[in-house]
């Protein structure tokens, strides 16, 4: 389509919204949504972003910036019980819906991005555009060129966050637990991500923990709405000295509320790694450890995170 005809295709377009009443506003920054001199003032039921791109040939890292920035702007003009559609062509997004595959590091990472942000995906669909009486679409590597819109997903989010927790100081805190419990902000989601994490410790008195206790600290530390979805005892590891240390493999999952991998990756260095070492059979250490005799009141931690 020659850029002339975009041009009268634009003002008839707005031409008709405006014979409609709807409000039309000019050079809005979608990543700005909240700092907006109009937008910021009104609580919105519904936000739509029909294939949000930077522009220019395929820069993906900046894509996946833009879609945090849309996220970070948009949950704080929606209301309550608003929802933030954004469409992406085949392949974008990277969810299980998808019919068009890509390896996960040659997508947007839709999923990993909303629920680091806090929203949940509450519907997906294909979109339909012959459903749109004259709908057409330019922007093809910042040219006015149609794109191909064949296969392309409509996400459907709502802002759901993860209730705050607090580091646990007892084995009878029961603050999380209770926050979680109560919180009525958790909704079914669609496709929740799994996050695996290792956890590597010396246990005193030679004392390995089962998965039994490793699981109760779990739902002291996280409630049961976020999940630890599997502890698996990987590795015992007996030094010259006879100190036993264990590795376990953590899976953080939930069906409720967001869970990105900053998310997770915070739940366990910031919640469960550091309520664990309060267990009777551990107390904490520090790194410097190796480099001294060992002392019967010390253990090491060690945390790794496949993000």
């Amino acid at each position: 389509m020659e850029e002339e005809d975009q041009t009268e295709l634009r003002d008839q377009n707005i031409s008709y919204l405006k014979q409609r009443r709807v409000n039309i506003l000019f050079k809005v920054d979608g990543r700005k949504l909240n700092t907006h001199n109009v937008i910021k003032n009104i609580q919105f039921t519904k936000i739509v972003f029909m294939f949000p791109h930077v522009g220019g040939k395929m820069k993906i890292n900046l894509n996946r910036d833009l879609l945090m920035a849309i996220f970070e702007s948009a949950h704080q003009v929606l209301d309550n019980t608003g929802t933030l559609l954004i469409t992406l062509c085949a392949g974008q997004g990277g969810s299980p819906f998808e019919t068009k595959i890509r390896r996960n590091d040659d997508t947007w990472k839709i999923l990993e991005i909303s629920q680091d942000a806090g929203f949940v995906l509450s519907h997906i669909l294909n979109f339909e555009p012959q459903l749109f009486a004259e709908y057409c679409q330019v922007g093809y590597r910042s040219q006015q060129k149609g794109f191909n819109v064949e296969d392309s997903v409509v996400h459907i989010f709502k802002y759901k966050p993860l209730p705050e927790l607090q580091p646990l100081h007892s084995m009878q805190d029961q603050t999380n637990y209770y926050a979680l419990k109560q919180s009525t902000g958790g909704v079914h989601q669609l496709y929740p991500l799994a996050h695996e994490h290792h956890l590597s410790f010396w246990c005193r008195h030679n004392r390995l923990l089962s998965r039994e206790q490793l699981l109760e600290v779990a739902r002291q530390c996280l409630g049961d709405i976020i999940n630890i979805h599997s502890i698996n005892l990987s590795d015992e590891y007996k030094n010259s000295d006879g100190d036993i240390s264990q590795t376990i493999i953590v899976t953080y999952k939930s069906v409720k509320f967001p869970l990105g991998p900053k998310h997770a990756f915070h739940l366990h260095y910031k919640e469960y790694m550091l309520y664990i070492i309060k267990l009777p059979t551990m107390i904490p250490t520090t790194k410097d450890k190796i480099k001294r005799e060992r002392k019967p009141e010390r253990i090491i931690l060690r945390m790794m995170a496949s993000i």
